[in-house]
């Protein structure tokens, strides 16, 4: 069974690259690995897994992943915001044989003092 997740990586990041939205909030900090030092507000792909979802008769899996929203600006207003551009771009994506499904979205702090959202997907593969 093949890993999809690089198939659905690379269409979830053309997609986040082509969200006017989304690009307004980060420009183009939107990352796999985050640079050493970078500034906020950007978003980083994380926690990918995959999972085998077939049958007898058929290959299947199940691909679930994370896109983190980052800002150092005081509230949850701006990586609110972000995490819906993000939801906006990813939710019924359709990759080659795939669809991506966002499941939810998850709020906190870091040492109160950084803003963050943890976006959840899964995206159902054939083959």
């Amino acid at each position: 069974m093949p890993d999809n997740t690089l198939v659905v990586q690379a269409a979830c990041v053309a997609a986040l690259r082509a969200s006017a939205p989304l690009s307004a909030l980060v420009g183009g900090r939107i990352y796999d690995r985050i640079p050493d030092n970078e500034p906020q507000p950007y978003v980083a792909m994380a926690s990918w897994v995959a999972r085998n979802d077939g049958t007898d008769c058929m290959d299947a899996s199940t691909v679930e992943f994370m896109i983190l929203a980052y800002s150092d600006k005081p509230g949850r207003k701006e990586v609110a915001q972000m995490a819906d551009a993000v939801t906006d771009a990813l939710n019924r994506l359709q990759p080659a044989g795939a669809e991506v499904i966002w499941q939810d979205t998850n709020y906190g702090t870091e040492q109160g003092l950084v803003s963050f959202a943890s976006v959840r997907f899964q995206a159902l593969c054939d083959g």
